[in-house]
């Protein structure tokens, strides 16, 4: 169980506290860069909707950087756990056992 904990508190824990984290108006923000970053074409500069850092895109369907920072999770993950309501509820039981 630590390890999970330990990832997920890396994930969510991107600087700020959990209640910041899954705001409302962060969630739409996050919403709304997804959609602009699924109509970039392939080959595009595309600017990744959790980061910010601008990504060469390899398909059409590739919407975050992939990079993986040392001791968090990918924007993906971040991103899927934060407009998912399951996952956003999952990831929070698990921070507040700690």
């Amino acid at each position: 169980m630590g390890d999970e904990s330990e990832a997920l508190e890396d994930q969510i824990g991107w600087g700020q506290e959990i209640d910041e984290q899954f705001t409302h108006a962060r969630i739409q923000a996050l919403l709304t860069a997804y959609d602009a970053s699924g109509r970039i074409p392939a080959f595009c500069y595309a600017k990744c909707p959790v980061c910010g850092c601008t990504f060469t895109k390899k398909v059409k369907a590739q919407r975050f950087c992939g990079r993986k920072r040392r001791g968090q999770s990918t924007c993906r993950d971040y991103y899927h756990n934060a407009t998912h309501p399951a996952r956003r509820e999952r990831a929070m039981q698990v921070l507040r056992r700690q």
